[in-house]
């Protein structure tokens, strides 16, 4: 059983969620995409908590923290750009599979 962080906002938890799944990106060798499972829990953040502010900018405020991260700072640049397209893609409404490179 998941114990509930209830004296967190949600909208908080959501963006911790969203951070790691950026974090993880950048730093895992073996990724090359976000999981499905990391798009909706970015895709969630920005739906729940800042509905009103575009998708774009919200995951360049998220990558710009994670990236003041030391152990994000030690990772080579590409990783860091790679992760930038991906996620301008991704607020734009494409996002990567392995089959199929880019896909709307």
């Amino acid at each position: 059983m998941v114990k509930m962080r209830s004296n967190i906002p949600e909208s908080e938890i959501l963006r911790q969620d969203a951070k790691q799944a950026i974090h993880d990106r950048i730093v895992t060798p073996s990724a090359r995409r976000f999981t499905p499972e990391q798009v909706e829990v970015l895709n969630r953040y920005h739906q729940v908590a800042v509905p009103d502010k575009p998708a774009g900018e919200v995951f360049k405020d998220l990558l710009y923290e994670v990236t003041q991260e030391p152990d994000v700072a030690r990772k080579p640049e590409k990783w860091v750009s790679d992760t930038a397209k991906e996620l301008n893609d991704l607020a734009d409404g494409i996002t990567r599979d392995e089959t199929r490179g880019l896909h709307m």
